[in-house]
């Protein structure tokens, strides 16, 4: 079984949120549990503690503003240990972000 990417995309003007089904699938069921490691150069809203990432400082077009190491690799939704084993992922992505 394979898994789709999805990507969020929100509109600031009037406040609609949609997703997209990219065309690319991921590789089984992967990601859970993974670290998002923000890309150097990336500004963040100041004082706060969280990290969290300053979308209007982001230019227009696409960025990658991270990246998702690790996580739990699967076959299946759910965990069994004679059909569906899990394994350490040892994959890193790619985070973009495409601002128009």
């Amino acid at each position: 079984m394979r898994q789709r990417g999805l990507t969020v995309a929100r509109n600031n003007q009037n406040g609609t949120t949609s997703s997209i089904y990219n065309a690319n699938n991921m590789p089984a069921w992967a990601g859970i549990e993974g670290a998002f490691v923000r890309a150097s150069g990336i500004s963040l809203y100041s004082n706060n503690k969280l990290g969290i990432i300053d979308y209007q400082a982001i230019p227009t077009g696409t960025h990658t503003i991270g990246y998702i190491y690790g996580g739990i690799y699967s076959n299946a939704v759910g965990w069994s240990p004679s059909t569906n084993p899990t394994l350490a992922s040892d994959t890193v992505y790619r985070v973009n972000i495409i601002k128009n």
